[in-house]
């Protein structure tokens, strides 16, 4: 059985269509195999900050600056506002489940006041300086997020790192 030349145009035809079809959904199965997280800031961008406490130190705003009350004597942040930026700005990677940390990981909380919010945005910083770990989590939404060890003093002021 000889095909014509129309014949084999539609051959053509359908094996793209197909082949097409096939690449679209298997590029579907990989991607829903491999859940994409979350990238975002932990604070959302759309919200003023009006005060961040590190627990020792606080950035607090004053009409278009920042002023920075602190009670470790040595702590000197000369560019607060640069640490806003990174909260508002830098986005995270959101993790499914909650990390394993060894017993060495020390806690941090912070604090993030918005305008227009009664409660404060709480989040806890988990460290690990042997394993260069730093993973945070919402503790109003529950979420997880890990950082990069070399971010961290973009976050949180090197004073309260190396205390």
């Amino acid at each position: 059985m000889r095909l014509s030349q129309k014949g084999w145009n539609n051959v053509l035809i359908f094996a793209c269509l197909f082949m097409i079809i096939l690449f679209n959904y298997t590029s579907n199965m990989f991607a829903t195999n491999s859940e994409k997280m979350a990238v975002e800031p932990l604070v959302p961008n759309s919200k003023l900050v009006q005060a961040i406490d590190f627990s020792g130190i606080e950035i607090q705003r004053l009409g278009a600056s920042w002023r920075v009350l602190s009670k470790i004597p040595t702590a000197t942040i000369s560019n607060p506002e640069e640490y806003v930026d990174t909260w508002v700005q830098q986005p995270l990677e959101q993790i499914e489940s909650v990390p394993l940390v060894l017993d060495s990981a020390v806690s941090l909380p912070v604090v993030v006041w918005l305008a227009g919010n009664e409660e404060g945005l709480i989040f806890e910083f988990v460290i690990d300086h042997q394993e260069q770990s730093v993973y945070v989590q919402n503790k109003m939404t529950g979420n997880w997020y890990a950082l990069k060890y070399s971010m961290l003093p973009q976050f949180i002021p090197r004073e309260l790192l190396d205390a």
